[in-house]
Order: C-alpha cells, then structure tokens, then sequence
C-alpha cells in the first residue's frame, strides 16, 4: 500500500513537472533553462491564496473558489508524505464520509487565510470540525454546531483507539519476540546448566584422579628414598671394599717383596749350594789329608743347615700368610658376590619401579607436570645407579684380576716350595754323601 502510494506521488508531481514546463513555454516560447525555475514557479503557484468571491444574497452568504480534485486537497498536506499509510487511510475516509470535496476546499483556502501556512493533517481535521463558516451548508450549521463535540469526541476516541490498537500490536509483537528469547534464554540456560553439571562431573574425576596420583607419587618418592639410602650404602660398602683392596694391593706389594728377596736368597743359597758341591768333591778326594778342614766345614754346613732350616720356617709362615690372604680374598670375593646379588635385585626393583613409573606417567603426562619431572629425577637415578653397576661390575673385574694375580702368587709360592725341596734333597744328599766319605 505504501509503494503505490508512493508511486501515485512520484506520478502526480511528474505531471505537475510536466504543466509546468507546457506553461512556461506557452507564455515564453521557449523551453526552461534548469529545474530551479520549475520549482520556483511550482511553489509560487502552490503558495498562492485562491481568490474567493463572496456575494450577499438575502441573509445567505455564498463563497466560491477554485476547483481541485480531492487528491491534490490531500497530497497538499504538510505531513501527508511522513504519515504512516493506515493513518493516511484513516483520516482520509473520515474526511471524505463527512464532508464533500467543496467543504474541504473551502476548509482548506480558510485555514491558509487565517494561518497563512499549509495545514498538517491532524490540524486541518480539528479545523473543519471547529469551522463554522461553511455557507453551502447553513441549514445545518445548528445541528453541526451541536454534533461538533460529539464529532470531535469521537474522533479522539478513534485516535486514541487507532493509536491503542496500534501500541497493542507493537506490544503483543514486542511480548511474543521477549517469549521467543525467554525461551531461548531458558534452553540456554538449560543446555549450560548440563554443560557445567558435566564440566563439574569431570572435574570431580580428574580430582579423584589426581588424588591417588599424589598418593603414588608419595608411595614412590618414599620407595625412591628408600632406594636412595640403599644405594648409599652400598656405595659405603664399595669404598669400604675399595680401601680393602688398597690394603690388600699393598700387602700384595709387600708380601711380592718378600718373594725377591726369597728368591735372591734361594739363588745365593744354589750358589752355596753349588760351592759346597764342589768342595765336597774336592774334600771326598782329600777326605784323609784334610779332615781338620772337614770339620771346620761340618762347623759351617752345621750353620748353614740352622739357617735353612730358619728360612725354612719363614717359608712355612709365609706360606701360612698367604693361605690366611687367600681365604680373605675368598671371603671378599663371596661378600663381593653377595653384594652383587643384592645390587641385581635392587636393579630389578629399580626396573620394576621404573615401568610402574613409566605406565604412571602415560596416565598423568596430560593433567600433571610434576610427574614429568620425577620422571627425569628416576631417570638420572637410573643412570646413576647403572653407573654403580658400572663400577660394581669394574670392581668384580678388579677382584677377578686380583684373583688371577694370587692365583700366581701361589703357583710362584709353589714353585719356591718346590726348589726349597730341591735344595732339602740335594742338602740331604750331600750329607748323607758327608757321612758316607766320613764313614
């Protein structure tokens, strides 16, 4: 209803235009230079008073005017472009059921002559219902002036009904879209409602959770220090068993000293023996012109035999020695194993505690950092006790080498005893030779 309206007005002042133009070039003969002439001489001839001719016939006064159709009266209005089309409506048929076209023209020429200014619609109705100097109609200017309150009345009331029903409508069109967003706000709060009673539901989870994985961790970082103060003393226990092996390697040191100074005595004595050897044959060769000198001899080897037999005697507790030392290194060698033992089992406790470690881990690594870092700590703990190991297994190479080197000792020990026998023999020979040529 609003576009043809508007279509209407778009046609009527494009015919306006078009008079206009056929005016101007009627009287000038020429057509006009630019549109401001045409609107000029639009408005001046909107704005003109419409001459009125008033003759007295008797007691009746008679006005006339000049003609127009009823929709030029209305499109004339100051506001008829900004009303809403049902107030056009409206207005427009009570005005035109009321009144004739003549009576609103003449309405119309009244109010500009009294106001000097074009009506709006709403004043130029309250005008004509006020207006009492209608003379085609003077028969019923006492019932008109009667009916004028009552007119007036009722047109306020359709107004203010007009104007009710349209706040009714805005209202009802304004509460039907506020119970649209109540509803939606109600779903809203519906579907968050749900949306925190799950966020609270998994938050309570991942508090249960984290719970028993502070209690692991507590479990663990005990076992750890457990651990800790086991590998302690273990380390206590290998120093301990490295300053033993320092004890032993220097004893070793000593009793290999002793050894040389054996074996050079044992070579001086071979030496003697060698001597004597020879003296002897010289003597069975000389034995009646030099028994004097056998005597003497007898006298030497008499001192001789004392000394081997107190070199015999520090044999015999060297070798007593050696055998106390090689029970020792057996003892140490059965305690090294044991605490070798004992470190595998700590190492799979260790292993053990690393993969609970490590499946504890997978399950925390994506809620809690801190397992993350006594992982690490496990970590270097592991490196740091597979470098005990490391020396652990060093010192188990160091005991078997030191094994290997009593080992020697004992066939070096062997070897002497063997000689001593040997030269045992060869002094039991010579003296039963000794006896022999003596007797």
């Amino acid at each position: 209803m609003a576009s043809e309206i508007e279509q209407d007005t778009s046609n009527r002042t494009k015919e306006k235009a078009v008079k206009t133009i056929e005016l101007i070039k009627s009287f000038t003969g020429e057509l006009p230079k630019d549109f401001r002439l045409i609107a000029d001489i639009q408005e001046l001839i909107e704005n003109t008073i419409h001459q009125r001719s008033l003759s007295t016939r008797g007691d009746e006064c008679h006005l006339t005017t000049i003609a127009t159709d009823d929709g030029s009266l209305f499109e004339k209005l100051s506001d008829w472009s900004t009303l809403p089309s049902v107030e056009k409506n409206n207005h427009k048929n009570f005005l035109e059921e009321n009144y004739s076209p003549e009576d609103l023209q003449l309405a119309y020429d009244e109010y500009f002559a009294r106001h000097g200014r074009i009506p709006a619609l709403r004043d130029f109705r309250v005008f004509i219902l006020q207006w009492q100097g209608r003379p085609r109609k003077n028969c019923l200017v006492e019932m008109q002036q009667k009916n004028i309150d009552l007119e007036s009345d009722n047109s306020n009331l359709n107004l203010n009904q007009e104007n009710f029903r349209l706040a009714l409508d805005h209202a009802v069109h304004v509460s039907t879209e506020q119970q649209n967003q109540l509803q939606n706000l109600i779903t809203d709060r519906v579907n968050l409602q749900r949306r925190f009673e799950q966020a609270i539901d998994t938050a309570e989870q991942l508090n249960t959770i984290n719970v028993q994985h502070v209690t692991n961790n507590g479990l663990l970082q005990n076992e750890c220090t457990r651990l800790i103060g086991e590998n302690n003393q273990v380390n206590t226990r290998c120093n301990r068993l490295h300053q033993d092996n320092r004890r032993k390697d220097m004893q070793i040191v000593g009793l290999d000293k002793e050894i040389v100074q054996l074996i050079v005595q044992v070579a001086e004595k071979e030496t003697n023996l060698k001597q004597k050897d020879t003296t002897i044959e010289h003597l069975t060769s000389q034995n009646e012109q030099q028994s004097t000198t056998i005597e003497q001899q007898g006298t030497t080897i008499e001192q001789k035999d004392t000394t081997i037999e107190h070199l015999t005697s520090q044999n015999k507790e060297k070798d007593g020695k050696i055998k106390d030392m090689k029970c020792m290194n057996k003892k140490l060698y059965s305690d090294l194993q044991e605490k070798q033992e004992l470190c595998v089992e700590k190492d799979r406790q260790l292993k053990k505690q690393c993969l609970v470690i490590d499946e504890l881990h997978v399950e925390m690594s994506a809620t809690n950092e801190r397992l993350a870092n006594l992982e690490k700590g496990l970590e270097k703990k592991n490196k740091h006790i597979s470098e005990q190991d490391k020396m652990i297994s060093d010192l188990n190479d160091k005991v078997q080498s030191q094994d290997k080197v009593n080992q020697d000792l004992f066939e070096q020990l062997l070897e002497l005893k063997n000689m001593l026998l040997t030269v045992n023999q060869r002094q039991e020979a010579a003296e039963s030779n000794k006896k022999t040529s003596s007797s």
